[in-house]
């Protein structure tokens, strides 16, 4: 049962309730009104705050700035003097080609598109040696037959061998850049050493006498060259062999000993390639001759072919009268007098030499030679040597009493 108003309550309660809903309505508006004044002030002091962080304040500090130690000032400042004194000297040093000497009888030309004449080509004539240098850097000796071209700059040469010889000497610690280009890709690199390379169509060859060389090719790895060491390449196999090279005041006769010891076929090798090299004088392909005929000649275990062929070879360097056919068969009757290629060349000796002395003398070693056998053949050999030895007459050589002593009573008869 609800509770029931008596009419004074009832009314009050009418007139009280619109002035409590007026009154929320107004306060509701002043807080609306005060929340748009508080977020315009927070906007209006967020902005000027953004603008005065923006502008620098005259109390505002100065910027940091990256400061250099006093010891470290003092250290720049040394080295950049020391540069400024130093590039000079050392900028005249990198782009002055030094002067290039020249003696003998060498064509050099220049190329014409280099004016400063940095690049160039060299040709010795055959018979002819002469010499390229620059003072306290290196020195070649360029011989006869020799055709070469080179690039230089400062404390650099790059040379391009055709073919020929060439005797190089760099002074030690004076070249920065020192390269000699051959053929098949092969190349020499050098510091400061003392050496000889020579190149044919079919063969190198380089030898050291003083430092180091290293040759780089078609190998697996470079090959290093010391002191005392030669190497032979055949360029057509590509193909290396080491061999001993004495110091240049050893003789040449102890240096072909030395390579024959070593390998008779390299020897053989190397004789024929001199004797064909038009960078050797006459009398270097002489003396080559005459010590590898008397070092084949002398073994037992020569090849009847190459003595042959160095027989044929040393016969071309000579006229009839001055060959020394006389020598190699001497030699040849003093190790395998009994071969084949003795017997031809004593034979040979024989119809070619017509002083009687000499001719007596061939004889004379032949019938001692032979004399050594007991068989039937052997002393019908010596026979026939006496009895041409008796046709010449005695006229009191030397070989004479011998000579009368074996040949009193030839048993064949004259032919």
């Amino acid at each position: 049962m609800d509770k029931q108003l008596n009419p004074t309550q009832e009314a009050r309660s009418l007139t009280d309730h619109p002035r409590e809903n007026q009154h929320n309505a107004q306060e509701a508006r002043e807080q609306a009104i005060l929340g748009r004044i508080r977020e315009k002030t927070i906007a209006a002091f967020r902005q000027k705050q953004a603008a005065k962080a923006n502008q620098p304040s005259e109390y505002s500090e100065p910027p940091k700035r990256w400061r250099i130690p006093v010891w470290r000032s003092w250290s720049i400042a040394t080295a950049g003097i020391a540069l400024c004194v130093m590039l000079p000297f050392w900028w005249g040093r990198q782009e002055t080609t030094p002067p290039l000497q020249t003696t003998g009888a060498l064509r050099v030309e220049w190329s014409p598109k280099d004016p400063i004449h940095r690049d160039f080509s060299v040709h010795a004539p055959k018979g002819t040696s002469g010499r390229l240098a620059v003072p306290a850097q290196w020195e070649i000796d360029i011989f006869g037959g020799t055709a070469l071209s080179a690039t230089r700059r400062a404390r650099q040469l790059d040379i391009r061998l055709q073919h020929g010889r060439l005797h190089v000497h760099v002074h030690p610690h004076s070249m920065k850049h020192f390269r000699i280009r051959l053929s098949k890709g092969h190349q020499l690199w050098v510091r400061g050493t003392q050496f000889m390379v020579e190149q044919s169509s079919t063969s190198l060859y380089v030898e050291v006498q003083r430092g180091k060389v290293e040759i780089s090719g078609r190998f697996n790895a470079p090959l290093l060259l010391q002191k005392g060491q030669g190497i032979h390449i055949d360029l057509t196999t590509q193909k290396s062999t080491r061999y001993p090279s004495p110091s240049l005041t050893d003789t040449l006769a102890s240096k072909m000993t030395a390579i024959y010891q070593q390998s008779p076929s390299l020897l053989f090798r190397y004789a024929k390639d001199l004797l064909q090299s038009p960078s050797r004088t006459l009398a270097e392909r002489r003396q080559y001759a005459d010590i590898a005929t008397a070092l084949f000649s002398r073994s037992r275990k020569y090849q009847e072919e190459s003595l042959l062929w160095l027989i044929a070879a040393h016969q071309k360097l000579y006229t009839p009268d001055t060959f020394p056919l006389y020598a190699g068969c001497q030699s040849c009757l003093r190790g395998q007098p009994f071969s084949t290629t003795c017997q031809t060349i004593c034979a040979q000796c024989l119809r070619e030499h017509k002083d009687p002395h000499t001719t007596k003398h061939i004889l004379y070693s032949l019938s001692r030679a032979w004399s050594k056998r007991e068989d039937a053949k052997s002393q019908q050999q010596r026979q026939r040597y006496c009895l041409l030895y008796q046709r010449l007459g005695n006229g009191g050589g030397t070989f004479d009493a011998w000579m009368d002593e074996h040949c009193k009573k030839p048993k064949i008869r004259e032919e």
